[in-house]
């Protein structure tokens, strides 16, 4: 078994004002305050909404799993494709209705579906 850690980005929109330390304290904070784990909403409901995305890569694990504070989704066309799909609201949406409306093959479609569906 090796001592591999994931490695993390953070992806910060440049409108915002962002101080790591203080960013890095608070999760601390919130970590500590809740040892069994803290969940997405909590986190959403802990900082500024789209201000800051947290993703993890795991070596060990092809696929990346992140966190994401506020809708801060980094790709265009995954905001786009999940804006469609929240406005659809609890109805759903069929994949040919979202490719129609935003003109997208159905494998560039498809990828983008996966994306999302690992990130959230």
């Amino acid at each position: 078994m090796s001592n591999t850690h994931p490695k993390s980005e953070s992806i910060v929109p440049s409108t915002s004002t962002f101080d790591p330390i203080h960013l890095e304290s608070e999760i601390l904070q919130l970590c500590r305050q809740f040892p069994n784990g803290v969940s997405d909403k909590r986190l959403e409901n802990s900082f500024q909404p789209s201000t800051y995305i947290y993703r993890i890569r795991d070596p060990m694990n092809k696929s990346n799993s992140s966190i994401s504070i506020g809708n801060g989704i980094a790709d265009p066309m995954e905001r786009t494709v999940y804006q469609i799909v929240e406005e659809s609201g609890n109805l759903g949406i069929w994949m040919r209705d979202i490719r129609l409306k935003i003109k997208l093959s159905p494998t560039i479609l498809n990828k983008t579906l996966k994306s999302l569906e690992s990130t959230w």
